[in-house]
């Protein structure tokens, strides 16, 4: 912690476990990250989503209790679009391989994930990441295996 100034804690998952969180102790950030998923992506994404905030929100906390006053709420919401637009950025190269997966789904097109890798130059896992967040399983109906971690 003294070298680079963060603390990084890996937490098992428990029930009513969040992904992750970052808390400041004497303005130095611990980042902690959950195995919730019990997949590498999205340790990965959860991981850059809490470094965004660290770069961000320094000594922001989300206090349980505040979340349903309306400004606290706009405040916090600005925080996640902050976070995962740096998440986004440097595990994903931008938010085009999300709406691409979601459009995919919606028109109910398929393409290869090992194209789509190739396409957003991403590792196939994190293609599968979105894949599932989206619900979006050609595999299914094409017998092609995704690859989620």
């Amino acid at each position: 912690m003294k070298k680079f100034g963060v603390g990084l804690v890996l937490l098992p998952y428990m029930p009513k476990t969040v992904y992750g969180a970052v808390k400041w102790i004497d303005g130095h950030p611990v980042v902690m990250i959950s195995d919730r998923e019990q997949d590498l992506a999205t340790c990965w994404y959860t991981l850059f989503h809490e470094f965004g905030h660290v770069l961000f929100h320094e000594n922001k906390l989300v206090i349980d209790g505040v979340i349903n006053d309306g400004e606290y709420k706009g405040q916090l919401a600005q925080r996640e679009r902050d976070a995962n637009k740096f998440a986004n950025h440097y595990l994903f190269n931008g938010d085009d391989l999300r709406k691409h997966i979601f459009k995919l789904k919606q028109e109910s097109n398929y393409e290869p994930q090992s194209l789509i890798s190739e396409y957003y130059n991403v590792k196939p896992m994190f293609v599968g990441y979105w894949m599932r967040k989206a619900q979006y399983y050609p595999a299914q109906y094409h017998r092609i295996p995704i690859t989620f971690s």
